[in-house]
C-alpha cells in the first residue's frame, strides 16, 4: 500500500484539539463545539421519512444488488433501491 493510500493515524497522537477543528457536519458536544446549522432540520426530516415508510405505506422490496458504488458521493447501491407495489396503508 502506497503512502497516499495510508492515513497515518499516529500523526494525531500529540496534537492539541481545539473547539474550532474542522469536522465536516460538526462533531462532539453541540453546546461547546461547531455543529452543522442544519443538523436539527436533517434529523426532523429523517424522523418524518422513517415514520412515513414504517406507518403510512405498504410496499414490497424485491431482490436486488445493494452493493455500494464507492466511486460516487454519496455511495449508492448498484441497483439503487427498488420498491414495488407501493400503496397507502389501509
Amino acid at each position: 500500500m502506497g503512502r497516499a493510500a495510508r492515513v497515518p493515524a499516529e500523526r494525531f497522537h500529540d496534537r492539541e484539539v481545539t473547539p474550532y477543528e474542522f469536522i465536516p457536519q460538526g462533531g462532539g458536544d453541540h453546546h461547546r463545539n461547531h455543529r452543522c446549522p442544519g443538523e436539527w432540520i436533517a434529523i426532523s426530516q429523517m424522523k418524518a421519512f422513517c415514520s412515513f415508510f414504517v406507518n403510512a405505506i405498504d410496499y414490497e422490496v424485491p431482490d436486488q444488488d445493494l452493493d455500494l458504488e464507492t466511486g460516487e458521493l454519496p455511495p449508492m447501491p448498484k441497483s439503487r433501491f427498488i420498491m414495488r407495489n407501493v400503496r397507502p396503508r389501509q
